[in-house]
């Protein structure tokens, strides 16, 4: 673990442990960085899939176009 200083508004430790019920500062940063790495990770993700050329072909399973029904669920 490193240890960093940095200077952070009061009022937003205070908002954010408030809001998140976290006991100390030192947790709200930890769950606010992690939430940040989530959330952009995430976002790339998403970026990534939503540039794969013809995905369902190269699932090789069914797929279902939206507003489509399931028959496969619909039959189990």
């Amino acid at each position: 673990m490193a240890i960093t200083s940095i200077d952070i508004s009061g009022d937003l430790l205070r908002q954010a442990r408030s809001l998140t019920g976290a006991s100390s500062n030192r947790e709200v940063v930890d769950l606010a960085l992690r939430r940040l790495i989530a959330h952009k990770s995430k976002q790339q993700m998403v970026d990534a899939i939503s540039q794969l050329a013809d995905l369902p072909s190269g699932l090789h399973a069914p797929t279902i176009k939206p507003g489509q029904p399931d028959q496969h669920r619909d039959a189990q």
